[in-house]
C-alpha cells in the first residue's frame, strides 16, 4: 500500500536536507502514519483514505494534499530526529560523524524536537477544524469523532 507522503515531501516541507537519504526517512513516515495519523483519524477513516491514495476523490485529495501532507511531514521529522543519527549494523549501534559537520548540543537538539512536535500539533488542529467544518464530505470523520478511544496528540 502507498504511503500518504514521500521522503521528498518531508525534505520540501521541513528542514531535512535535500541530501538526506530517502531510505532513512521512509521508516519514520510509516511510523508517523501508524502511530499518529491512524490514531487521529480512527482505523476505518484511515484505511479508507489510504486505499484512495492512487485515485482520490476531490475531497480526499484536498484532505491529503492540504492537511495530511504537512501534518505527516512534521510528524515524520519529530519521529526521525531522535533516531536518525544512529545506525544499527551487525556489530552494534553506531553514530555517523562527518569531517565538515558537528552535532548540536542536547539543548539545541531538544529544542528542534520540541519545535517539530509543536508544528505537527498545530497542523493537527488545523486539520481537525477543516474536518469539522466539512464533515458532510467526510462521513467517517463524524463516526471517528464519536469514538471514545480516538487519540488526539497534545503537546505540553
Amino acid at each position: 500500500m502507498a504511503n500518504f507522503i514521500t521522503a521528498q515531501q518531508v525534505r520540501n516541507v521541513t528542514q531535512v536536507s535535500g541530501e538526506a537519504d530517502g531510505s532513512l526517512i521512509e521508516p519514520f513516515i510509516i511510523t508517523g502514519q501508524d502511530k499518529y495519523l491512524r490514531q487521529f483519524l480512527g482505523d476505518e477513516f484511515y484505511t479508507d483514505l489510504k486505499a484512495a491514495i492512487p485515485s482520490p476523490t476531490a475531497a480526499e485529495a484536498t484532505l491529503i494534499d492540504d492537511y495530511i501532507t504537512p501534518y505527516l511531514c512534521w510528524v515524520t521529522l519529530s519521529e526521525a530526529l531522535p533516531r536518525i543519527r544512529t545506525r544499527v549494523h551487525n556489530g552494534g549501534v553506531f553514530q555517523r560523524t562527518s569531517q565538515d559537520t558537528a552535532p548540536v548540543d542536547q539543548k539545541a537538539f531538544d529544542r528542534e524536537i520540541g519545535w517539530a512536535k509543536e508544528t505537527f500539533a498545530s497542523y493537527q488542529s488545523i486539520m481537525e477544524r477543516f474536518l469539522d467544518d466539512n464533515a458532510t464530505d467526510y462521513p467517517l470523520w463524524k463516526k471517528c469523532k464519536s469514538n471514545p478511544t480516538r487519540s488526539v496528540v497534545i503537546i505540553a
